[in-house]
């Protein structure tokens, strides 16, 4: 992991791919959810591929590579994502995905299974906010399994169908597919970005992601 600077990307070792490959293997691997895709102007929950927030006809599509435990995609969630949603996704311009890349360790993995339990009941993106404002350092506990029934309790979500989707690994599957959506990709650090395919790596100020996207857009 990277800490040379607050804006750098957490970065992944060449090998981590196996490493992370053999814990979802062990964890028992699930048949595919079969998700469907909202088209409003604002809409969350569990999509193919990807939760989404925005117009399926947006001009411009954003992709994120993120990891619940990486401080640098916290550092996005909680100060720049805001931004970019209320400028370009409630217009209508960029269509946002979020793809988990969980290689930080398990509990990076159960914490992205937990927000899928919650997009099940179309709360993905409140569920999304609360990981990120309670992350408390990597692989410590804050995203033990208890913990993160615990924040589906204090969202208010169906206590007993989310720990049933989290105890049954019902969305495991989910994660390992993004994952290797990503390495597929060659991304190698969290956050990464694509939009309309061009990557851009790591928690930039709000101005790099408006010339990005603003690029994209038609004239």
């Amino acid at each position: 992991m990277s800490r040379a600077g607050q804006r750098s990307p957490s970065k992944t070792p060449v090998v981590i791919g196996g490493i992370l490959l053999a814990v979802l293997m062990a964890g028992g691997l699930i048949a595919l959810n079969a998700f469907g895709d909202g088209g409003g102007v604002l809409t969350a929950g569990l999509a193919q591929p990807g939760a989404t927030l925005g117009s399926a006809g947006a001009p411009v599509t954003m992709e994120e590579f993120s990891d619940f435990q990486c401080p640098f995609c916290g550092q996005f969630a909680r100060q720049t994502s805001g931004k970019i949603i209320d400028e370009y996704v409630k217009t209508g311009k960029v269509r946002f995905v979020y793809r988990h890349f969980a290689f930080i360790g398990q509990e990076s993995i159960w914490a992205g299974q937990a927000a899928e339990c919650a997009g099940s009941q179309n709360r993905f993106w409140e569920y999304h906010d609360k990981l990120f404002a309670s992350q408390a350092g990597e692989n410590r506990g804050a995203f033990s399994r208890e913990n993160l029934k615990r924040f589906a309790r204090e969202l208010g979500l169906d206590a007993g169908r989310f720990d049933r989707c989290l105890d049954n690994n019902e969305t495991l599957e989910r994660v390992r597919q993004d994952t290797e959506e990503g390495m597929s990709r060659q991304v190698r650090s969290t956050p990464t970005f694509f939009i309309n395919d061009d990557p851009l790596l790591g928690a930039l100020p709000y101005e790099n992601f408006k010339t990005a996207i603003d690029r994209q857009l038609p004239r």
